[in-house]
């Protein structure tokens, strides 16, 4: 009877850690997810960033030669 009691027990507890091993590979999962699309919306503001900025370059330069052109 002990030894039926401790299989059980063993036995639970490999389930528990099965258990235990697949909701970790789940969250690892989603948290995979949400970094990934991080990094996408960061690469994206970097990209609106560099567009901001190249046309405020464009304006500045444009204005610059209007201004010096009169002169």
């Amino acid at each position: 009877m002990r030894k039926s009691q401790e299989m059980k027990t063993k036995m639970l507890e490999a389930n528990f850690h099965e258990e235990k091993l697949k909701l970790q590979q789940l969250h690892d999962a989603d948290v995979e997810k949400v970094w990934t699309g991080k990094k996408i919306e960061k690469e994206t503001l970097k990209g609106d960033v560099k567009f901001a900025c190249m046309n405020m370059t464009r304006y500045v330069i444009y204005n610059e030669s209007v201004v010096f052109s009169n002169d």
